[in-house]
C-alpha cells in the first residue's frame, strides 16, 4: 500500500481553476456533500493516505477543469503520476473516479 499523501497531489501542473472548483465545493449543497464523502473514500480504498480531503477534491475538479480545456485523460493522469509516488493504476483510478463523479460529461475522454 502506497503511503504518500495526495496533499502533493494538490501542487501538480493541473492548475485549471483550483480557486473556484475549491469554492464551488465550499457553496455545494448536502447531494454534493456525499458525493464528495463517497469520492474521499474510494481515494482512500484505491490506496492513497490522504491528509486533505479539500485538497484532493481540489484536484478532481482540477480533472475535470483541464478536460474541459482539452487536455487528454492520459496526460492528466501522467502529470499526477509524475508529481506523486503512487502507481500508475492509482493515478488511472484518480482521473476515472474523477470524471464519473464531478464531470461526467467528460467520459467519453476516458476511451482509450
Amino acid at each position: 500500500m502506497n503511503t504518500h499523501t495526495m496533499t502533493s497531489i494538490a501542487r501538480t501542473a493541473i492548475v485549471a481553476a483550483g480557486i473556484g472548483a475549491a469554492a464551488a465545493i465550499a457553496a455545494a449543497g448536502p447531494a454534493a456533500a456525499t458525493a464528495n464523502d463517497q469520492f474521499v473514500g474510494y481515494v482512500e480504498s484505491i490506496g492513497i493516505t490522504i491528509d486533505s480531503p479539500q485538497a484532493v477534491l481540489t484536484v478532481a475538479n482540477n480533472v475535470c477543469a483541464a478536460l474541459g480545456d482539452g487536455q487528454s485523460a492520459v496526460s492528466i493522469g501522467r502529470n499526477i503520476l509524475s508529481q506523486n509516488k503512487i502507481t500508475t493504476e492509482q493515478a488511472a483510478e484518480f482521473v476515472v473516479a474523477s470524471v464519473k463523479t464531478f464531470c461526467p460529461q467528460y467520459g467519453n475522454a476516458l476511451q482509450a
